[in-house]
């Protein structure tokens, strides 16, 4: 089994894309009529709390990189260096953009799969209920 940094799965990007859809959600509501400011200030400690895992882990993948960018320089071990420097190569760039994009465009989908059948499940439970 692999084991990855917490928050990073597909569980973690699902929490920061709920948190970040939150404020489209609210004002929606906002726009029916239905206003609250406490609402508004739980989504203003969600959305702060999606800033500091998103900083937390931009500050990790920085300090991971130096470290083994340097670890890599420093080493009399000819083949650790070239696969630490491998390593840095492979987990940069287009690759972890790639990995990124992919990563959210299925978690989207599930989204829009889950909403379309609240939606559909939601109003044929209302027809059974009308008959």
């Amino acid at each position: 089994m692999v084991v990855g940094v917490p928050g990073t799965g597909i569980g973690g990007l699902f929490y920061l894309l709920m948190a970040c859809s939150m404020p489209f959600v609210e004002a929606w509501k906002w726009v029916r009529g239905e206003r609250s400011q406490r609402r508004w200030g739980f989504i203003i400690a969600q959305l702060g709390l999606v800033g500091s895992i998103v900083a937390a882990m931009t500050v990790q993948a920085i300090l991971a990189k130096r470290v083994f960018t340097w670890w890599a320089a420093n080493t009399s071990d000819h083949e650790l260096a070239q696969s630490l420097e491998l390593l840095v190569k492979q987990h940069s760039g287009a690759t972890a953009g790639f990995a990124t994009f992919a990563s959210l465009a299925m978690l989207t989908l599930v989204i829009i799969a889950v909403h379309f059948l609240r939606v559909t499940a939601g109003r044929r439970a209302r027809i059974v209920a009308v008959r």
